[in-house]
């Protein structure tokens, strides 16, 4: 995205091994500030950063030739990873909002992440990492609460057909959130597939409360769908 903050700037552009060249990256931006070449945005408790048009133009044409171009893109994503699990880890409680705002902030950043990880099924479950899925994973109630289930499942099914490597509690959680969004499409057919899939999966780990969950999210199917003799 054109904004970004400082700790984006320092986590995408420095390998972590290499953490004391951060000092670098922060001299480079302060001095592309004194040049009006980056604006500062003022949030309050954060400063954001924007990078103008050319800038930015010519920063991603060079970027695309460049050998660590790889590199930089697994570093973004597993940066705004962090922060979208770290927020999503809040959707459900009192600070709703404030999780809400922080995923809207970096929305860019994640359909760009989840891009790059989608587009090379290598890097989507790099070092087992499982990026691509649990990215989705993480943004599942977001999109939820959004309304932006066609988005949701868009990107859930496509992670799910790259990474059949996942720990299974990641992949039935990702199966999941597929069954309720292609419920909210009125795709019974398919939401039911992928809830009883998910289903299978938590009996086999013997997760009790998943389980209850996938029964409860199988019958909201049926009630919808007015198949109420299952």
């Amino acid at each position: 995205a054109d904004v970004f903050d400082l700790d984006a700037a320092v986590e995408v552009c420095v390998a972590p091994d290499t953490r004391p060249a951060a000092t670098e990256i922060v001299d480079s931006i302060e001095r592309l500030i004194d040049r009006s070449l980056v604006a500062t945005i003022d949030r309050g408790a954060r400063t954001e950063l924007r990078l103008l048009g050319l800038i930015r133009e010519f920063a991603a044409e060079r970027a695309i030739g460049s050998p660590e171009a790889g590199l930089i893109r697994l570093r973004h994503a597993r940066h705004f990873l962090k922060v979208a699990e770290t927020a999503a880890a809040t959707l459900d409680g009192p600070h709703q909002l404030d999780a809400l705002a922080e995923l809207d902030r970096i929305a860019d950043d994640i359909r760009a992440a989840l891009g790059w990880l989608l587009a090379d099924s290598t890097q989507s479950v790099d070092e087992g990492d499982h990026l691509a899925l649990r990215t989705s994973v993480a943004l599942g109630r977001a999109w939820y609460l959004h309304g932006r289930a066609r988005e949701a499942v868009d990107y859930l099914d496509r992670a799910l057909a790259v990474d059949t490597s996942a720990p299974p509690e990641l992949i039935a959680d990702a199966l999941h959130l597929s069954g309720v969004m292609h419920d909210e499409l009125r795709d019974p057919a398919v939401a039911r597939e992928r809830l009883e899939a998910s289903l299978a999966l938590q009996r086999s780990i013997g997760n009790g409360r998943r389980i209850a969950r996938e029964l409860n999210s199988l019958g909201v199917v049926a009630r919808n769908s007015g198949d109420t003799d299952r």
